[in-house]
């Protein structure tokens, strides 16, 4: 096996980069390299925040477990590429009980004293020789038989969606599935040992880093944990904003779990996304019947549907005007943007609000990459002129802002658009039972959850009382009992609802 280290000067001695943080560094003493470090597990107070912002790690450790999940913490340097969609496969090869008398024995440095128990492949290359997309998980035993695993019973999250220098991953102790795998280490206590490497399209390793060891304990016992967290009350005088993408009119093929989705989080405004069927009116008597309220619902909704600026729309319980007098373009050919937006009448005040639905899938510089930019900037232009005309209202934007190439399409559309000439501020939504960022989750496409749904608001003139991402099925009975929900109440669309409580 050939290894293609990248190089890099650091603290004046040359040093061997490949994939990862410190644990890749390797002295270049005499030709001869130095015997890897075995990193150090984060200290058991460590609380891992999954949204790809390694600021809580400490400076040595790039592995870390708790009883429910393992952790790890990876970058591939002097580059950034979209994870899960790359001309490249990050590998991450584990030994789930530290001996190499389990799983399949690789012969060579730096696999050669590693038994893989499983391979973890990030934009896998496909059988007919073209880069794959997602990720693979594989179960391996020791004559090398591989069975792919499902990435929804692993728990496999990693942050961020988007291009950039570090990710994080987090995957289950506990799997539902847990035959294929060693009793010892990962599932229960003892040792996990891995190896994280960079794969060409043929497979070949270009890259990797020293093994890294970590001592895991006990496992928790009783499986997957459910949390028993209460909604989060709406401060009074607040404007509870939700932003929904509902998954090609989901609403009207399966009201139910929508209306108690609804009911439970109380939203005053809703944005919402891919609600392709009928029009305002139709969707004005859906939510007048599913979701009554002492005022009447009213909707502005974009005409047309996801292929033409369709499928967006402003809900709201106070009296709404139309925000913009024509539809937003972009491109030379005038291509219609999925973006509305409303005026809002609250108690407290004008609110500026848009729903929108950028361009989805790609990669970082890929053409639909350059779609959203084009989308983000052409929607701050038009809502910007608008706002100069009302420069005392509160702004507000949300939708499927589809971040899967680069973040700047977000910095684009956010830039100059509040009251005081700043920048609109992000909402700091995460999960509300779980330290994780994700809004979008579907196994069966191949590739992980992730947070693809994102509000902004002027934060000049209002703050973020609270923030959150709802998700039903990780709520324990009582919890849902309390708020009258099923644990699958959620499954309605592929995306979860995403809800922020804006005070004056």
């Amino acid at each position: 096996m050939k290894n293609f280290p990248l190089v890099r000067l650091f603290g004046g001695v040359a040093a061997v980069w490949s994939l990862v943080g410190v644990g890749a560094l390797v002295s270049v003493m005499g030709g001869c390299r130095s015997t890897p470090t075995p990193v150090h597990n984060a200290p058991s107070t460590l609380r891992v925040l999954l949204d790809g912002d390694i600021a809580e790690w400490p400076a040595e450790a790039e592995a870390h477990s708790d009883e429910h999940n393992l952790f790890l913490r990876f970058t591939v340097a002097d580059e950034q590429f979209t994870l899960q969609s790359a001309d490249k496969s990050v590998v991450i090869s584990l030994d789930l009980d530290g001996s190499a008398q389990t799983g399949q024995v690789g012969g060579e440095a730096p696999w050669a004293d590693l038994g893989t128990d499983m391979e973890i492949r990030f934009s896998p290359a496909g059988r007919d020789g073209k880069r794959g997309r997602g990720v693979l998980a594989e179960a391996i035993d020791a004559q090398g038989t591989r069975t792919k695993l499902d990435i929804g019973d692993l728990d496999l999250h990693v942050a961020p969606t988007y291009a950039s220098s570090w990710y994080e991953l987090r995957m289950t102790r506990t799997p539902d599935n847990i035959a294929p795998f060693p009793k010892g280490g990962w599932c229960s206590s003892g040792f996990i040992k891995g190896v994280m490497s960079l794969r060409g399209e043929r497979d070949e390793v270009i890259g990797y880093a020293d093994p890294f060891v970590l001592p895991v304990d006990q496992a928790c016992p009783d499986g997957k944990r459910r949390s028993g967290v209460d909604l989060p009350v709406k401060p009074k005088g607040a404007l509870r904003v939700m932003s929904y993408n509902v998954e090609k009119s989901s609403p009207t093929r399966n009201p139910e779990v929508f209306k108690r989705v609804m009911t439970a989080l109380d939203p005053d405004v809703i944005l919402m996304q891919e609600w392709e069927a009928g029009d305002a009116g139709a969707v004005q008597a859906w939510l007048t019947l599913n979701v009554p309220t002492a005022s009447d619902w009213q909707v502005i909704k974009a005409p047309g549907d996801n292929s033409n600026g369709g499928g967006v729309l402003v809900a709201s319980r106070y009296p709404l005007e139309t925000l913009l007098s024509e539809p937003v373009t972009q491109g030379a050919n005038a291509r219609p943007v999925r973006f509305v937006g409303a005026v809002v009448q609250t108690p407290g005040g004008e609110v500026l609000a848009g729903s929108l639905h950028l361009k989805c899938c790609g990669t970082k510089d890929s053409p639909e990459d350059k779609q959203r930019l084009s989308e983000a900037r052409a929607i701050n232009q038009a809502f910007a002129k608008i706002a100069a005309t009302r420069p005392n209202a509160r702004r507000v934007i949300a939708g499927d802002f589809n971040l899967v190439g680069t973040r700047p399409p977000l910095d684009l559309l956010r830039a100059g658009l509040d009251a005081d000439g700043g920048d609109l501020e992000v909402a700091d939504a995460r999960d509300l039972a779980e330290r994780v960022y994700r809004t979008w989750r579907d196994p069966a496409t191949g590739f992980v959850p992730g947070r693809l749904d994102w509000v902004v608001y002027s934060g000049s003139n209002a703050n973020a009382a609270d923030a959150f991402v709802f998700d039903s099925s990780l709520l324990n009975d009582e919890s849902l009992a309390r708020v009258g929900l099923d644990r699958t109440d959620c499954t309605g669309s592929d995306h979860l609802p995403v809800i922020v409580d804006l005070a004056w």
